[in-house]
């Protein structure tokens, strides 16, 4: 009988101790807004303005060209030409707005890793306004406590 009851209050012990090292010592789960991220994040800002500027020069060298070679040779050569010149632009444009989507990406991926090891996250979900997360305390969102991370580390680099 004696052996019954220790293990009795052995396995509530135990049961107490696991509750007290979930619910005080492991961090929950936990959200970050996806779209504030990418809107505030310094680094996007920063690739958002480089491809406006870059869209702008590239942009502005065809205007000049266009008035430069008009009323010289044939109009519908001419117009060809700057087609397909316009039509590279767009093409380069994409390419780069890709390129950075998906730097910007990686880099937010790998300071999630690095944010959740630092503060004994267990999971963080990525809600992104598209019903991935249908409703979440707001107790759970970290998103500002993120994005202060990520510009940190952006501003270190």
């Amino acid at each position: 009988m004696k052996n019954f009851i220790a293990i009795g209050v052995s396995t509530i012990t135990a049961i107490i101790i696991i509750t007290i090292y979930h619910f005080f010592i492991v961090k929950k789960q936990v959200y970050i807004d996806l779209v504030k991220i990418y809107q505030e994040y310094d680094m996007s800002e920063a690739l958002n303005q480089d491809l406006i500027d870059f869209q702008k020069g590239r942009k502005s060298e065809l205007d000049s060209a266009y008035l430069s070679l008009s009323g010289k040779g044939n109009e519908n050569d001419l117009r060809a030409n700057l087609e397909r010149q316009y039509y590279n632009l767009e093409k380069e444009i994409s390419e780069r707005d890709n390129r950075n989507q998906q730097l910007l990406a990686q880099k937010i991926n790998e300071n999630v890793k690095k944010f959740s090891a630092e503060n004994n996250y267990q999971m963080i979900f990525g809600a992104t306004g598209s019903g991935s997360i249908l409703f979440a305390d707001e107790s759970l969102d970290i998103t500002d406590e993120f994005l202060h991370f990520i510009n940190t580390q952006y501003h270190d680099e």
